[in-house]
């Protein structure tokens, strides 16, 4: 009897310590599930990212990533208020910034993730199909109050700017482009005005060009001054050719291990670079490819 007495408090205890267990592993699951990390980002970086997050939470069912989108300056604004530990631009952090954060006691790392570039879109009536460098960068600047050229980019690519200030380290950059609210607009006025070039970010162009209009648009080469025809595409990219090239960078704030660093180190791995390489960016590493042949 006692031995059976003690044979059911055994299985009783077992019984009980499994539920307990199991109660807390659903628990536990239940709070894992709904894990979830913010980080704000340019609008420009936006299709690569997405495409980023789509596969990261596939591979990753127990993390959500919510990424805010919004002008450089949105973004720039949640970092002065540390709202998050990424924030996704196409430019590294600068000094004035990284001191900034330095003061916070937090670390910085700036990483690349990808190669992309600035696409010069015209109307297809146009008769030129090449732009020469010199003039584009009289254009820029404006050096040339003769030029009857115009350049033209969206509110929320307002990041042009910063890239072209520092490009060409210049704060009168801003006054020599204009500014359309949308893509529609830009697009249309771009179909409309044959002096007109857009500034377009290769990236988003394949996923934001009106279907109605593409047909009415087209991408041009910028010409060297060695008489190279360059265009937005990995070819150039990878050679370094393509004058008006830039970057995708996660700038990273702290230096703990989490979700926010997990996805930028997804980026930069094998897989997040045959993203970026089936996108039509150029890698940062490029993804190896492994061929088996029949002896």
């Amino acid at each position: 009897m006692f031995k059976y007495k003690n044979y059911i408090s055994c299985n009783c205890f077992i019984f009980l310590f499994f539920t307990f267990f199991s109660c807390k592993q659903s628990k536990d699951s239940l709070n894992t599930q709904n894990r979830s990390t913010v980080f704000y980002a340019d609008e420009m970086c936006k299709p690569i990212l997405e495409a980023e997050r789509f596969i990261f939470e596939a591979k990753h069912p127990d993390v959500k990533l919510e990424i805010r989108y919004g002008s450089e300056h949105f973004v720039l604004n949640h970092l002065n208020f540390d709202s998050s530990r990424l924030y996704c631009m196409i430019r590294s952090l600068d000094s004035i910034e990284v001191k900034r954060v330095f003061k916070k006691t937090y670390t910085t790392k700036s990483i690349k993730i990808a190669d992309d570039a600035i696409a010069c879109v015209v109307s297809r009536k146009s008769k030129s199909n090449t732009i020469h460098l010199d003039s584009l960068n009289q254009i820029i600047s404006n050096t040339n109050t003769k030029q009857a050229r115009v350049l033209v980019v969206m509110q929320a690519h307002i990041g042009i700017f910063a890239y072209l200030k520092q490009k060409y380290k210049s704060d009168a950059i801003q006054k020599n482009i204009f500014s359309v609210p949308d893509s529609l607009s830009l697009m249309n006025y771009l179909a409309n005005n044959q002096n007109a070039i857009g500034l377009v970010p290769i990236n988003w162009i394949g996923q934001n060009i009106n279907k109605d209009i593409q047909h009415d648009l087209k991408i041009i080469s910028i010409t060297l001054s060695s008489g190279l025809e360059t265009m937005p595409d990995q070819l150039h990219l990878s050679e370094g050719k393509y004058p008006l090239a830039k970057g995708i960078y996660c700038n990273l704030i702290g230096s703990m291990s989490d979700d926010a660093s997990n996805f930028v180190n997804f980026c930069r791995n094998e897989v997040g670079q045959m993203i970026v390489l089936n996108s039509g960016q150029q890698p940062v590493i490029m993804p190896s490819r492994e061929f088996y042949t029949k002896e």
